[in-house]
């Protein structure tokens, strides 16, 4: 049987993914990937291959690490917002090989994230990642990519959410406050694309397996993605696109395939896009794509998963659109909108409506300013009103099955400041803001919480790159 509270955690889960995606999306649409410091390396192999020690130290002030609303009414120990000043170090190695033909990359880093507040030491853990990519025959008709990336997350970017959750799990359970709430995700893909002489014609065909394993079994999934993206070049900077994929969603407790979550249906999403990509002309680019999409969630997939779980399914218009002005080669503005749908735990689905402005300069070759804001509406598939105890008090109640429609608002906001003191060492500050409001919360055990939230981070922030 599942406790109350591991219901409460998966949904707060869902609710912390939300503010992530959003991030991501942000850069989906085309932000710049942040600069990196780097130094010209030990170099072997001749020129073709280089090794780069990283170090990265960040120190700065977190108004609400664990994302609580003043309106949560909770048990004493979880009932106030705790803010507290925060380091981070995060030292990683990169490994490069770029040969004519051949192509390699290795990199990855640790990080410990540390909170002064003694409140906030269950934050206080190791996160770490590691990449590996293989690029074969890299200039022939057709090209192989082998790919693999590993995270561990906890204490890092984005888990204090995690660990709040994990939090009131051991608050509900009568259990003393522990570390955090871990997850452990790994992706392995290969790809062929096919590029004929000229590179007029470029095609993408690829697939992906993906598991994640957390402290709830019911959570753990494997996840299947195949994909086919291919792109016309008909004028010399002009190219129509198109994307197709579906997704093979499956929830395995512990990764055995002789199990079924009790809280999750398996999924095939699939979507198509047509779209076009063009510089028109030497300041102003534009990518529009186009296309539709339906969830197809396992309605027959009833082996062990609890009959109040809804069995609803989503079809929609999706699209995107991005446009970015270059005022000078190294300043731009870009602006962005895109609506989407992706596979979620215990909802079966959410879709996303979002637009981003994103702002870049780089100037006297060793300054760089950039500012970044996002406004989106998130609304869920259906969940049950009272589930095994929890109560999902939102607006919206389906009347045919009296069940929930969740909503969020979200808004982010970034800005950075970084000065190349040398091309290996680089020195900065950052501010980050974040606010989401809901249309309701959860009550588990007599306590309400809501899943609204306002947030402020600066810190200070340097990175040296051999």
């Amino acid at each position: 049987m599942v406790r109350a509270s591991s219901c409460l955690v998966l949904w707060a889960r869902l609710a912390r993914w939300r503010v992530v995606a959003w991030l991501v999306l942000c850069f989906a649409l085309g932000s710049t990937k942040e600069t990196l410091a780097k130094g010209d390396g030990i170099k072997f192999l001749g020129d073709q291959g280089k090794f780069h020690p990283r170090l990265y130290l960040d120190f700065g002030f977190d108004q609400n690490p664990l994302r609580r609303s003043t309106a949560s009414r909770t048990t004493p120990q979880l009932s106030e917002i705790v803010n507290s000043a925060y380091f981070n170090v995060r030292p990683g190695l990169e490994l490069l090989i770029n040969g004519e033909s051949v192509g390699f990359n290795a990199a990855g880093f640790v990080n410990y994230n540390y909170y002064i507040n003694s409140l906030l030491s269950p934050l206080n853990q190791l996160s770490g990642k590691a990449d590996l990519s293989l690029e074969l025959f890299k200039n022939a008709p057709v090209k192989l990519l082998i790919s693999n990336l590993f995270s561990r997350s906890a204490g890092d970017t984005y888990t204090a959410e995690e660990v709040f959750n994990y939090l009131l799990f051991q608050a509900e359970t009568g259990t003393q406050r522990g570390g955090a709430f871990l997850s452990f995700n790994n992706a392995s893909k290969i790809q062929l694309t096919i590029q004929p002489g000229g590179k007029a014609f470029t095609a993408d065909i690829g697939y992906q397996i993906r598991f994640g394993l957390y402290p709830d079994p019911n959570m753990d999934f494997l996840n299947q993605l195949i994909y086919a993206n291919v792109k016309w070049k008909f004028l010399p900077k002009t190219a129509l696109l198109f994307e197709t994929n579906v997704d093979i969603v499956n929830y395995f407790p512990q990764l055995n395939l002789g199990r079924t979550s009790i809280l999750n249906r398996g999924m095939y999403p699939f979507k198509a896009y047509i779209g076009l990509l063009g510089q028109f002309t030497d300041n102003l680019t534009l990518t529009v794509k186009i296309g539709g999409g339906y969830t197809f969630v396992n309605e027959a997939d009833t082996g062990g998963i609890d009959p109040s779980v809804p069995k609803d399914n989503y079809g929609m218009v999706l699209g995107s659109i991005s446009l970015t002005y270059y005022f000078t080669p190294t300043v731009y503005l870009r602006a962005g909108f895109i609506h989407d749908f992706y596979p979620s735990m215990f909802t079966n689905f959410y879709h996303t409506t979002a637009g981003v402005v994103d702002f870049a300069a780089q100037f006297a070759t060793r300054f760089l300013l950039k500012a970044n804001a996002m406004a989106g509406y998130v609304q869920y598939g259906q969940i049950p009103t009272n589930f095994r105890g929890v109560q999902y008090n939102f607006g919206r109640i389906a009347a045919s099955n009296g069940n929930a429609t969740p909503n969020q608002f979200v808004v982010n906001g970034g800005l950075s400041f970084d000065w190349y003191i040398f091309e290996w060492w680089t020195l900065g500050v950052q501010g980050v803001l974040e606010w989401r409001e809901s249309n309701g919360g959860i009550t588990a055990d007599g306590n309400f919480f809501d899943l609204g939230f306002f947030r402020i981070t600066a810190a200070l922030k340097t990175e040296i790159a051999w």
